[in-house]
């Protein structure tokens, strides 16, 4: 049989999701989706890498948005989100994209222009009310009934960070009233949770559907679409195509596009040195994270607070050791204490600042010491004494971790201006409007911490480590410390 190598390289790069064409296998799990989401229904899919969770979303996108029932009485506008931690940094970053996304998905679908100066405020508090309002918008304008459908994609990348969280608090009153639907997309780490019966996740979903290998059908209904664009596939393919995937379809889809781009036809001989070549094996490891353990919600959601301690010999010795001993004890007795770790650090110098951040790749960093009036923040140099540094040069340094730390705390005299600094890369950063006394500055770590302890917000840790002040040493210096948010 002639073949003319007509099929086009990106209908089968495994980097893309499936379009339309080629995606088979998943048509039950597909249907299910669409027919919950018009209802109201959430759901969570798990599954390794490269097993088409993404693909399924964007087919579920297609299906919502040009295969709606005549005879229904809601519009389902689906909105896709991928997590990325660099993206999202506070809880409105996500929230708005939602909201923007809800907007731009009924403009594009229906030719109607909103204007988004209807809709102010603060996000957080106000996002319910604007969903609700771009909904009323919309039956004022169509005469028709529309629900959100969240498509959220890579959930798992985001889990143990705190926007993500403090989104989903938001979002669940939401669900639970039927006034959007969300799916909840990610790997295996996810399956645990979503059984948890403590989990926020649990609440907004009504079921988890994981995601298999496709069977040996599928496969052959994929080499199908290869003939239909006048590839050649030689007989007796299948099995082997088969065996050497497993029927997984990012190897499926990789090993068709090498093999058409390498000897135009689809054959067993090419498909054998496709499978004995050691370079392409070990890339689909490591892309498939293949020979890895599972990361599992446990190890992604711990929280890593590296403590930073500094009190230079030629300043007034603070009591940085008690401060210590207090956040230890108050982590220790916290519920959330398992998925905690503490990390101390004393007489830092500015290079062990760098080299600490490297090593430990924290969620909270805690500086403990001196501040100075100009707003400098004292470490040590390597004699002892007081080394100054300038607010704009440990901005700079956080900047550069500003994917993994998501608060810092300057637990300093007059380090408002350092927060400031800080705050233009770091979601949540702790300073000191003026000179602190021990006593309080103690008081409020001792607070803030039972609050992280706890599994509270960075806000509610905040407000507890003030009112310790107020309880301990007077409501006076209650007011020193400001919390300052990414702007």
């Amino acid at each position: 049989m002639p073949h003319n190598n007509l099929v086009p390289e990106t209908l089968f790069s495994p980097q893309r999701p499936a379009n339309e064409k080629i995606f088979v296998g998943r048509e039950n799990i597909l249907n299910k989706l669409a027919k919950g989401c018009r209802s109201g229904l959430s759901y969570g899919i798990v599954g390794k890498p490269g097993l088409g969770k993404t693909s399924l979303l964007y087919a579920l996108q297609r299906q919502l948005r040009f295969n709606t029932p005549t005879d229904s009485a809601i519009i389902s506008f689906p909105v896709y989100i991928e997590y990325e931690k660099a993206k999202y940094k506070i809880c409105e970053d996500i929230l708005e994209i939602i909201q923007k996304g809800f907007v731009t998905e009924i403009e594009k679908s229906t030719g109607l222009m909103f204007s988004s100066e209807l809709i102010k405020g603060n996000l957080r508090l106000s996002f319910e009310d604007n969903l609700r309002f771009i909904s009323d918008w919309y039956f004022k304008e169509a005469r028709r009934v529309c629900k959100l459908v969240l498509l959220f994609d890579d959930v798992h990348r985001g889990y143990n960070l705190i926007p993500l969280a403090e989104s989903f608090s938001v979002l669940r009153p939401i669900v639970a009233n039927g006034e959007m639907a969300v799916i909840l997309c990610g790997e295996m780490a996810l399956e645990k949770e979503f059984r948890n019966d403590v989990s926020f996740l649990r609440n907004l979903v009504v079921e988890q559907i994981p995601l298999s290998p496709l069977s040996k059908k599928d496969v052959n209904q994929i080499l199908a679409i290869v003939e239909d664009y006048h590839g050649y596939v030689e007989t007796n393919v299948l099995d082997l195509l088969y065996d050497i995937t497993g029927g997984h379809p990012y190897r499926i889809h990789y090993y068709l596009l090498e093999a058409l781009r390498s000897y135009s036809k689809i054959s067993i001989e090419g498909l054998k040195n496709i499978s004995s070549d050691k370079t392409i094996k070990l890339f689909l490891e490591n892309v498939l994270k293949e020979n890895q353990p599972d990361q599992t919600i446990e190890e992604t959601k711990m929280t890593k607070i590296l403590f930073l301690a500094a009190d230079p010999s030629n300043e007034t010795r603070l009591r940085l050791g008690e401060e210590q001993r207090e956040i230890e004890n108050g982590i220790q007795m916290g519920k959330e204490r398992k998925n905690i770790t503490f990390t101390p650090k004393t007489s830092v110098r500015p290079k062990d600042i760098s080299q600490a951040l490297l090593d430990i790749t924290p969620k909270i960093v805690h500086f403990s010491g001196h501040g100075t009036q100009s707003g400098q923040l004292c470490f040590e140099d390597n004699t002892g004494n007081s080394h100054p540094v300038e607010p704009e040069a440990l901005a700079n340094l956080f900047d550069q971790f500003r994917d993994d730390i998501e608060c810092v705390v300057l637990n300093a005299c007059f380090s408002e201006s350092q927060a400031n600094a800080i705050a233009k890369s770091i979601p949540y950063v702790i300073g000191m409007k003026k000179e602190i006394g021990d006593k309080a500055a103690i008081a409020f770590s001792i607070g803030f911490y039972q609050g992280i302890a706890a599994g509270q917000s960075i806000d509610k840790a905040y407000n507890l480590g003030c009112i310790q002040i107020g309880m301990q040493t007077g409501m006076k210096q209650s007011v020193i410390p400001i919390l300052i948010k990414k702007r």
